[in-house]
């Protein structure tokens, strides 16, 4: 599950990709396609994170729970 923030207030995901493509931050970075997607993805190897929070954006990953049953 993936939860969206803008200033610390919780948003959709279509408000936080549209905030992020109206950013400084956006115009002026290098990768900015691969950064909304990576941060998503739970990766920072472009420091997604740092680019997105001068943008007043974060994005939470929270770990998916196991499915029921396993495997026999």
């Amino acid at each position: 599950m993936i939860i969206y923030y803008i200033n610390d207030q919780q948003v959709s995901r279509d408000e936080c990709l549209w905030a992020w493509h109206r950013s400084q931050t956006y115009r002026l970075a290098a990768h900015r396609d691969a950064i909304f997607p990576n941060a998503e993805a739970g990766s920072d190897s472009e420091g997604c994170a740092n680019h997105l929070a001068e943008a007043g954006i974060r994005i939470k990953v929270a770990p998916q729970p196991a499915a029921a049953g396993g495997d026999a």
